[in-house]
């Protein structure tokens, strides 16, 4: 079998999994970085100085390719151009390991942006001195036994008319640091023969004979379906200390890498070391009786929970000590361990597709290679959010469970309570008659899980499930989500009491577990619900103006609501409540009064907005992104209605009073001559959370389509034109979502849904901009409230 691109270079990368797995297909793969290893090896010694450029047209998506190859390859010097980083996006969330950079993001305007990773052995200075304003530019000053480099990145944008003059200006100054200088960088002007040059590439070339500086880099560098072009530079004053270059297509995106090595000699970085333990003489019995034997109780003393971690810390890892030594051990960098061989897969065959593309200029083959390159950033997401959550889930199973195990022990439950913070996840209890006694645990997943699984594909009444690419069934729940929680009440605590302390959980664990279900509370009517919404923290959040579908209010001084009065048998889709309004709840809270039975539906499916971002198509999520979202309501008169009219809305039956909350809540305001209203406003398709402050998915394209409701029975057969649906949705511009993006939505949506068994009593809080609610039709008896907060 031909080796994977990954494998071979360093033995600590192979996979957990089996490497013969698709053994066939992968043999009939390129095997890319393979290539390129061997093509910058070949020839050359590994004291020699390694440098390389790549245009990746925004770089946060592309930085796990970016850390592998640099694992492969151990460039000193990594510049790259197009970044598209803003001040949102913190310096963590782009390192690569072994590296530093420096970084300039474009201000005022997207794009742009350039970033010079330098390798954190190396002797380097920052010149901000020769930081040049209107121009993308970072420079580095690297000392040598015998000399220095001065470095540079450079982006030039297409419109830059100033450029020549700052560059020249530039590189003056940097004349008088050093004589050795090298840019690298993407210059936008083709850099071919002289008679083909453009007017741009002309007035470049002068600069450079000026300073006496010449390009190395002779292969072209950017491959379109039409146009072959030589953009990407490395341009230096010393030729004579240049070795290898090149031009690889990597396939990461439409630029190539021009790489080249320089003939200066330096150290390579020292290994690095790790301190470890050696369990092999551990005497289990002894441990266990000095750790029984320790004076934890003296973390009692402490009040702040970083002073009794503290406590519990020093002396346990004295125990540590004593019976087990530390020893230092090198390492050998290790890859990102969510990476598999299915992706290494994908990313091997992207490079066999843009490769043939290149060569052929076919445009069915360029399609195919924008095809691959979105399906393997898809994966890397993907694989990466489900490593870190199953780390999480297992943080949270195993910490969970020793406050459970060791729940007798007063030191103990102090023990349990500092390393439940450490992990993200507060320990609550609850105090009665001098009595200190846990009131939660995790729920096992068994007890989440429906006993029969709920059918999604062909089921009637559910949109789009007829179509092709729709799941089978609803998955059960996985990584802690929902987190299940187990309340006790030992001591008979009022309903008031047990649902504080449930505050206070959500508060302080909704960042981490944006869906928590409470088991066990003593509650079972609508007036225990009541209770329930006299506790919840937050502004009541109101279903009387704005509300998309028919809801009666149970409780009008609680506002508890039904949490829907469709037809039982429909299906609806996932969504985040209210995203199509300029206002929407924060926090939801279902409440069940009657779970329906076996095997008839009515589970509550919930979607991670994260995880469906992270699966859906880049491009439609740009397209998306870009055009924004138009919602479309249409409110017939309560004369003619059929399904929901204005007056029920609004609860009025003045027309004035109806407009003036319509426009109030943003909407656009139109009347017909039979008193039917229209409404429409434009959301956008995306928005930023306000606490965490990354992106999220919100909004209800797939939701608020009339697709929706020409699936529901009250609906089928009508032939009601879309525009007369209650709602339907539209790109921001008026013009239609095509139905096959309307399809992909939907379909990712429900292949990211997990549902889970309802039991009466059951108290579901969801972090509304985090998750999506839906609910799948159900037949016989079931009844879920529901309150909201502003």
């Amino acid at each position: 079998m031909k080796e994977l691109p990954f494998s071979g270079v360093d033995d600590s990368f192979e996979a957990s999994v089996d490497l013969e797995q698709d053994a066939e297909e992968t043999t009939n793969c390129d095997d890319g970085l393979s290539d390129f290893v061997n093509q910058l090896e070949y020839g050359t010694s590994n004291r020699d100085f390694r440098l390389a450029h790549l245009n990746v047209c925004g770089l946060r998506n592309k930085i796990e390719e970016l850390r592998c190859l640099q694992q492969l390859c151990k460039f000193e010097i990594l510049a790259i151009t197009e970044t598209h980083l803003d001040k949102k996006v913190p310096d963590s969330e782009i390192l690569i390991p072994g590296m530093k950079f420096v970084r300039l993001d474009r201000k005022g305007r997207k794009g742009g942006g350039c970033l010079l990773y330098y390798g954190e052995h190396l002797h380097a200075t920052h010149c901000k001195d020769l930081l040049t304003q209107n121009i993308e530019a970072e420079w580095l000053q690297v000392k040598f036994p015998s000399s220095s480099v001065l470095f540079s990145v450079i982006y030039r944008p297409p419109d830059a008319s100033e450029f020549f003059d700052l560059v020249s200006a530039t590189l003056e100054k940097a004349w008088l640091k050093s004589s050795n200088i090298v840019l690298l960088g993407y210059f936008n002007c083709d850099f071919k023969t002289e008679s083909e040059q453009s007017a741009n590439a002309r007035k470049l070339r002068s600069i450079f004979e000026t300073f006496n500086m010449q390009n190395v880099v002779n292969a072209n560098t950017r491959e379109t379906p039409t146009t072959s072009t030589l953009l990407d530079l490395i341009v230096t004053t010393r030729t004579d200390l240049m070795g290898k270059c090149g031009v690889f297509p990597l396939g990461i995106s439409d630029h190539n890498m021009v790489y080249a090595t320089i003939k200066l000699k330096n150290k390579r970085p020292p290994p690095k070391y790790i301190k470890t333990r050696d369990y092999r003489k551990l005497d289990i019995k002894k441990f266990q009786a000095d750790v029984e034997s320790a004076p934890f109780h003296f973390a009692s003393v402490f009040e702040e929970p970083d002073d009794i971690l503290w406590a519990w810390q020093t002396l346990f890892k004295g125990i540590c000590d004593e019976h087990v030594a530390q020893k230092e051990v090198k390492i050998r960098s290790k890859s990102a361990p969510w990476i598999t061989n299915e992706i290494r897969y994908k990313i091997n065959k992207r490079y066999k597709i843009f490769k043939a593309a290149v060569s052929t200029k076919c445009p069915e083959l360029w399609s195919k290679y924008k095809k691959a390159r979105n399906a393997v950033t898809s994966a890397l997401r993907r694989a990466k959010a489900s490593y870190f959550t199953n780390m999480f889930e297992e943080s949270t199973i195993l910490i969970m469970s020793v406050s459970r195990v060791f729940r007798p022990h007063q030191r103990s439950q102090m023990y349990a309570r500092a390393v439940l913070m450490v992990h993200g996840i507060r320990f609550a209890s609850i105090t009665k008659d001098k009595a200190n006694t846990d009131i939660f645990e995790p729920l096992p997943r068994e007890e989440l899980v429906t006993k029969f699984k709920s059918k999604l594909r062909d089921r009637e009444f559910t949109p789009g499930s007829t179509q092709g690419g729709f799941p089978e069934f609803l998955a059960e729940p996985r990584d802690s989500f929902p987190l299940g929680v187990r309340v006790h009440n030992r001591y008979q605590a009022s309903l008031a009491e047990l649902t504080s302390k449930c505050m206070e959980f959500i508060e302080e664990n909704h960042p981490q577990c944006p869906a928590i279900l409470f088991r066990g509370l003593p509650a079972r009517t609508a007036d225990d619900f009541s209770t329930i919404a006299g506790k919840i923290s937050g502004e009541p959040f109101s279903y009387e103006v704005g509300g998309s579908t028919y809801r009666q209010q149970v409780d009008k001084s609680a506002k508890t609501y039904t949490s829907s009065d469709e037809p039982p048998e429909s299906t609806m889709d996932p969504h985040n409540e209210m995203s199509y309004l300029n206002t929407w709840p924060k926090k939801i809270f279902f409440y069940c009064i009657k779970e329906a039975d076996d095997n008839c539906g009515g589970e509550t499916p919930l979607v991670k907005n994260s995880e469906l971002l992270s699966k859906l198509d880049p491009e439609v999520v740009a397209k998306c992104d870009e055009k924004g979202v138009r919602y479309v309501r249409y409110l017939p008169d309560k004369a003619h209605d059929e399904y929901m009219n204005w007056q029920h809305m609004f609860g009025t039956e003045d027309k004035q009073e109806a407009e003036r909350v319509a426009k109030d809540k943003g909407y656009h305001v139109s009347w017909n001559e039979t008193q039917d209203l229209c409404l429409w406003q434009n959301r956008p398709a995306s928005i930023q959370h306000p606490l965490a402050r990354n992106k999220i998915w919100f909004n209800q394209i797939a939701a608020m389509h009339s697709s929706y409701y020409h699936a529901l029975p009250t609906f089928i057969g009508k032939g009601i034109p879309d525009e007369k649906c209650p709602s339907h949705t539209y790109y921001g511009d008026g013009s239609p979502i095509e139905p096959e993006v309307v399809q992909h939505i939907r379909v990712t949506t429900w292949s990211c849904a997990v549902g889970f068994q309802w039991r009466t009593g059951d108290l579901l809080a969801l972090d509304n901009l985090t998750v999506q609610h839906g609910r799948i039709g159900y037949s016989g008896e079931r009844k879920v409230l529901t309150y909201l907060t502003g």
